[in-house]
């Protein structure tokens, strides 16, 4: 599956410092030295230093910090498994080039030491400003500064298992243009959602908090904020089938926006006794024509439902228990649907507005091998079309992939952990259980146009930066508590 695909190193590699359950009392899933897992990790916005000074370094991530080695690597090396190219030179031509790589080797070999600080300074320089934060099933919660390398301070106090941390972009600001809150979801007794402010002045124990919700969900389901309505969330409830809605408008302690079974809607299909078994993943988008939210949810069953929230677009539209939204649903596998992404379709037609969602699901490789190969890979690109009038919503898959070969005596893992779109959603990156990131263009039904290798296990968590259009600023983590910064397909 990865034939003439190429192979991208880290630019960046940072290690977690271990955990101490001095620090933290409430940790129970890691022992003291050990580092904990990264469950999720995102970047944040460009920060004013004025806001940090306040906030001096916790004792234990500063002593931490500075015992712990970062893993700067100067260059990232691209192998080009289909560079060859046919040359229209003539011989002589041909034995001109040749000379001339031939000196320009032996120039950087020669100069070895002097181009590794130009890069070493390159990276420096492209990295700094930029910071990253990242969760951790230990409960910690850890804000990095890129540019110095280093852990600078928490999102959050110690609340319990942190499962996700997601971007949500506020609105226009008149100082930083963008205006960005962070949210943190942990599974501690209350299933806690909060969002934290990365633009106002740091405290000592982590970043502001403006708002808080319980969704006493105790499963591994990632909270999805809509992409292109921040005010929008989708999560997890106490069923464990069940999706509720928050506009972060209407005050916490009131009712949710809409509470229904993920598998709920008056046109959607059903599996013999519709049983659909735990919700497992969440994204939502609005429609870049109505501006109409759409919500996917992956079941446990292999199924992924698609549901019209037009009646979100009013604030003072409350629907809870089960409204009759339209839905749509499709069949991806027998296995869970682990992650899913979803932007607006870049495509507007007579015939309506859509979004794009990627899926990626687990899968054994000798499971997989009894299926046709055509239904063996494990990530699912889906389009979901509102059609005219709004009198129903379809959903088609357009293109299935593989991650890696699965063939008989293989004891490959082709499961999927997670998917993200680049934010100007052209291409997208999938982190595998097989310890590789591969990134796809979303309209090629082809092998991954890159593969990113480093990580010791699975990847845990990706993110991309808000200008990886243009920078290709990507980065991941894992269980090893390794985070690593990539620069890919940069303009």
């Amino acid at each position: 599956m990865d034939g003439g695909s190429r192979t991208l190193d880290p630019i960046l590699t940072l290690r977690v410092p271990p955990s101490s359950t001095e620090d933290h009392p409430s940790t129970l899933t890691s022992t003291k030295g050990n580092r904990s897992t990264i469950s999720s990790l995102c970047f944040l916005p460009t920060i004013d230093n004025s806001l940090i000074a306040a906030s001096p370094i916790p004792p234990q991530l500063k002593e931490s910090s500075s015992n712990e080695q970062t893993s700067l690597v100067l260059e990232h090396r691209i192998h080009d498994e289909d560079d060859d190219q046919e040359d229209e030179s003539s011989d002589d031509d041909d034995d001109y080039v040749s000379k001339c790589q031939s000196i320009t080797q032996a120039e950087r070999v020669h100069d070895a030491d002097v181009t590794s600080e130009a890069r070493h300074a390159a990276v420096v320089a492209s990295l700094r400003g930029q910071w990253l934060a990242t969760c951790h099933t230990n409960g910690d919660s850890i804000l990095w500064d890129l540019g110095r390398q280093k852990a600078t301070n928490r999102v959050a106090p110690n609340r319990g298992p942190a499962i996700a941390l997601r971007r949500c972009i506020e609105g226009e600001d008149s100082a930083t243009g963008l205006h960005t809150k962070i949210l943190l979801q942990t599974r501690d007794e209350m299933g806690t959602v909060t969002l934290h402010d990365a633009q106002a002045p740091w405290l000592r124990d982590g970043l502001s908090e403006t708002a808080r919700v319980e969704t006493c969900s105790q499963t591994f389901c990632q909270a999805a904020p809509c992409r292109g309505d921040w005010r929008l969330v989708a999560l997890p409830a106490y069923e464990h089938d069940w999706v509720t809605v928050r506009d972060w408008r209407v005050p916490p302690s009131n009712t949710p926006v809409l509470s229904m079974p993920a598998s709920a809607g008056r046109a959607a299909t059903y599996d013999a006794g519709g049983v659909h078994d735990m919700l497992t993943s969440l994204a939502m988008s609005t429609t870049s024509e109505y501006g109409r939210p759409i919500l996917a949810c992956g079941m446990e069953s292999g199924n992924v439902f698609f549901h019209d929230l037009a009646m979100l677009r009013e604030k003072s539209s409350i629907a809870t228990f089960a409204p009759d939204v339209l839905s749509s649903d499709v069949k991806l596998s027998q296995d869970p649907i682990l992650s899913l992404d979803m932007m607006p379709s870049s495509s507007i037609s007579s015939a309506g507005a859509s979004v794009v969602t990627i899926a990626g699901m687990a899968g054994d490789s000798l499971e997989l091998l009894n299926l046709l190969e055509n239904e063996r890979g494990t990530v699912a690109v889906l389009k979901t079309t509102l059609t005219d009038a709004s009198s129903s919503l379809v959903t088609r898959l357009r293109s299935r992939v593989a991650t890696c070969r699965v063939h008989e005596g293989s004891y490959s893992k082709p499961g999927v952990n997670l998917c993200r779109f680049r934010p100007d959603g052209r291409i997208f990156a999938v982190g595998g259980w097989d310890r590789r990131l591969r990134i796809f263009d979303r309209s090629r039904k082809t092998s991954p146009l890159a593969i990113l290798k480093g990580h010791t296990t699975g990847v845990s968590a990706m993110d991309w930066a808000a200008h990886a259009a243009t920078s290709g600023i990507l980065a991941t983590g894992d269980s090893d508590g390794c985070v690593y910064v990539w620069r890919c397909f940069s303009s």
